[in-house]
Formats: C-alpha cells, structure tokens, sequence
C-alpha cells in the first residue's frame, strides 16, 4: 500500500479583492483629509486662508495637471478650487460696492486732524488693504488726492504707529499705481524736511525703495543737504546712505551743495576777522 504524503495546500489570495479593498481605504483617508481641509478653509479667517493658498502652492508645483490634482484630492480638488475663487471675487465685489458707496472719500477723510490718531492709522491701514487688492484701486486712491492726504497725515503724526502705516501705503501706491510713482517721490520728498527725526529715518527708507523703480529728480539734493546738517547723527547718517544711492542725475548739483557747506559762511568768516 503506497504510502501518501499530504503536502500543505496554498492559501489561495484574492488580490483583486485586496487590492481593491486598498484602494477604498486610501480614498477613506484621502476624503477625510480633503473635507478637514475644507472645513479649515470653511472656518479660517483670512490670514489662515492666506496660509493655506501658500502652502497648496508650495505643495503642488513642478508642473502637476488637473488629474494629478484631483488624484491627491480624491475627486474633491474642484470643491477646494471653487472656494478659492469665491472667496476672491466677493473680496473684490465688497470692495468695489464699497468704494462706488463713497467709502473712499469717508476713509480719507478720517486721515484729517480732527480725528484721533489711532482711528488715522486704521483708516490708512484699510486703504492699503485696498490699494494691495488691485492697481485700479490704488489708482482711484491716488485720483482722489489720496497721496497727499497721506502725506499731511503722516506730517501731523505723533505716533509711530501712525507714521509707518502712512510710509507704507505711500510704497504701495508707488508700487501699485506706477503712473503716480512721481507724485508719491515729491511728496516722500518734501516730509524729508520734517521737524521729527523718527519721522525722517521712515521716510529715507522708503525713499530707498522707491528711488529704485525711478530716476531721481535734482529736487531731492535740497532736502538731503537740510539732513546732513541735523544735530542727530542717526538723520546724518541716513542721508549719506541716501546719498549713496543716488543714481548719476543728482550728483552735479549735490556737488555743488556739498562744496557750498563744507565752505565758511560769511558770518563765520568775519568772526575769525575779529582780533584777540
């Protein structure tokens, strides 16, 4: 009799099935990902949203297509995307319903004296929200003589606060609105003359910023000189840095100045005159 050795059977393995089942669980997580994402979204304020735009960018460059998108959203990249451009196009409608409702004229109104310095500074910290959104609407800031209300703000300030806020609009406007960038230099130009040296040391370092996108005007040379003769070293020396910088048109007549004050004056040639 023939002795009959059992060997062990294979387990037989779906793989379709396992397969398949991996699959499900993959679009399990990926959709729970993708509506905690939305739910973020949903619930963020606009700095999170903000946070969000650089990280998804930063995420999928490298010249990822619409499929690879959705792959990574499971099916829901359309739902994320729709949000984004909701949420920038009621940006731009409040704004613009905002600004044919006259709320320009109401916010650069607020820049005047009579109101309180900390409501000045928020008033200049909304219009630069609105100059960032679009160059038309820095343009319209600038058509209604924003610059200059800025810069009669900034020249009444007392407090930092409010001085930077100022400064940094005026940088946006130069930035956003270029066929104004002129009328921002002159009026960067004329508070380099103002009698608070906090003040001066702002308005340098957005001259710096600005004069690059810009040839200097010859009308600078007269504030600069009126620095270099401050008793505050720090205005000193943030004049000569400003000077440094200068581009070719200036320096004949900045010559010219620094010559005429390294010179005694008459009053001073006199007393040297005068006899022991």
């Amino acid at each position: 009799m023939d002795n009959k050795v059992d060997y062990p059977r294979k387990q037989h393995v779906d793989t379709g099935r396992t397969t398949t089942q991996q699959q499900q669980q993959q679009q399990q997580q990926g959709s729970s990902k993708v509506s905690s994402l939305l739910r973020e979204w949903d619930r963020g304020n606009k700095a999170a949203r903000i946070r969000m735009l650089n990280t998804f960018v930063a995420q999928n460059q490298g010249g990822k297509t619409y499929v690879d998108l959705e792959t990574d959203f499971s099916l829901c990249a359309s739902l994320f995307l729709a949000r984004q451009t909701t949420w920038l196009k009621l940006t731009h409608q409040y704004i613009l319903e905002f600004l044919e409702d006259g709320g320009m004229l109401l916010v650069l109104d607020v820049l005047g004296q009579h109101f309180a310095e900390e409501d000045r500074a928020e008033a200049l910290r909304l219009l630069h929200t609105i100059s960032v959104a679009s160059s038309k609407y820095a343009e319209m800031i600038c058509e209604s003589r924003g610059v200059r209300a800025m810069a009669e703000c900034l020249a009444q300030s007392h407090l930092d606060s409010t001085q930077e806020a100022a400064l940094v609009l005026l940088e946006s406007l130069a930035r956003g609105a270029p066929r104004y960038q002129t009328q921002v230099y002159n009026r960067l130009l004329a508070l380099m003359t103002s009698s608070c040296p906090e003040a001066q040391l702002r308005v340098v370092r957005t001259l710096c910023t600005v004069q690059s996108e810009l040839k200097n005007h010859p009308s600078i040379v007269e504030p600069l000189l009126k620095m270099l003769g401050s008793l505050r070293s720090e205005v000193q020396d943030a004049a000569i840095g400003l000077i440094l910088d200068l581009g070719p048109e200036p320096r004949p007549a900045l010559l010219t100045g620094l010559v005429a004050l390294l010179m005694p004056s008459q009053q001073g040639a006199k007393l040297d005159q005068i006899p022991e």
